[in-house]
């Protein structure tokens, strides 16, 4: 899944704090885990990634859609990050 630049209603989906959210890694991942602190876009924000809350982290994702972790494979209500590819094994079950 790659959302558009603003789409943070859809990545608000994959946050397992906002209503109706898939957990990540089938189980409830840290949302941190959704973004990429090794980009130029991410060092701009000024912040480390263990501070960063679920709306900085869809804030900082909508406008700068290169921060996405990707692939995310979704499942049902669940979902996972795609690196390495066998974290996805257990949703293809």
């Amino acid at each position: 899944m790659r959302p558009a630049p603003g789409d943070g209603l859809r990545l608000c989906s994959l946050l397992p704090a906002y209503g109706g959210g898939a957990p990540l890694n089938g189980g409830g991942g840290e949302p941190t885990a959704l973004i990429r602190d090794g980009e130029a876009e991410f060092n701009a924000l000024k912040k480390k990634k263990a501070d960063l809350s679920r709306a900085d982290i869809v804030k900082a994702i909508a406008a700068h859609p290169v921060l996405l972790q990707r692939p995310i494979v979704v499942a049902g209500k669940r979902a996972a990050i795609g690196r390495p590819p066998e974290a996805v094994l257990p949703l293809l079950k």
